[in-house]
């Protein structure tokens, strides 16, 4: 499916997920009505390619129009805002208001509350309110109040700096912890050359990045569950030049004395 219908597909799946749990029709009955095993009823609600078909049956067991959901999903605003280039910048080149935002912003404290928090002095709080006024994140209005002039979901671009000094920094922290960790199967690597072509490397790409965005789905629709653990999973991919791949020698674990 293109990534829209993909899109679609989640949402409506969510909201049937809902409507069946509300309603406490469990995986087993749905694989009664199916005749199918539990197994495959719990992949068929998270998975972004199920045939029209069944989506439309779900939606009837779960007493949803999917004509209502189709028309819901399209009355959404975007899925998500990003930081212009020039609000990137500014918070690249000061992270400290990059700090103060989030806590304006995401966190919901007044300048008054800030200023207590870090202890700022009356001076330093009109410096950070107006250095995000002149960045058009903000109206600053009298007595240190604020309007927004963006909303959320609010977030970086794959191109920003800011996020790219953030991935760096969790790369390298996470393979400390995965090159230091006790013998464990939830810390991996895997560093694997490969020959392939132009068109075989972008299917790969493509495959791994859709099994990885239904983890992501899954992991968002059952956040907070008893037995959820944070994992952190870093996928990295480049071309490499005749030198460097003269210098990889792939030898089996197993064959090495």
């Amino acid at each position: 499916m293109k990534d829209l219908d993909e899109q679609l597909v989640i949402y409506c799946l969510g909201a049937i997920k809902e409507s069946l749990q509300q309603q406490s029709i469990t995986y087993a009955e749905l694989a009664q009505r199916f005749e199918v095993a539990e197994v495959t009823i719990k992949r068929m609600l998270n998975q972004s390619d199920i045939a029209m078909s069944r989506l439309l049956a779900l939606c009837d067991i779960a007493g949803l129009s999917l004509a209502k959901l189709l028309e819901d999903f399209n009355s959404q605003p975007p899925l998500h805002y990003y930081f212009s280039a020039r609000q990137d910048e500014a918070f690249y080149q000061h992270p400290g208001l990059l700090h103060y935002f989030s806590e304006l912003f995401y966190t919901g404290l007044s300048a008054e509350e800030i200023a207590a928090k870090y202890q700022l002095n009356e001076v330093s709080s009109y410096q950070y309110l107006r250095a995000l006024e002149n960045i058009e994140l903000i109206e600053l209005l009298p007595q240190n109040k604020v309007r927004f002039l963006v909303q959320a979901p609010l977030g970086f671009d794959h191109q920003s700096k800011v996020l790219k000094q953030q991935v760096q920094k969790s790369i390298e922290a996470t393979c400390d912890k995965v090159m230091n960790a006790p013998d464990a199967a939830e810390h991996f690597f895997i560093a694997k050359p490969l020959s392939l072509s132009p068109q075989l490397y972008a299917k790969l790409i493509q495959e791994l990045m859709k099994i990885i965005e239904r983890f992501a789905q899954i992991s968002e629709w059952q956040a907070g569950g008893s037995d959820d653990q944070g994992y952190e999973l870093i996928m990295m991919g480049c071309p490499t030049t005749e030198e460097e791949t003269s210098l990889i020698v792939n030898i089996p674990v197993d064959h090495f004395e």
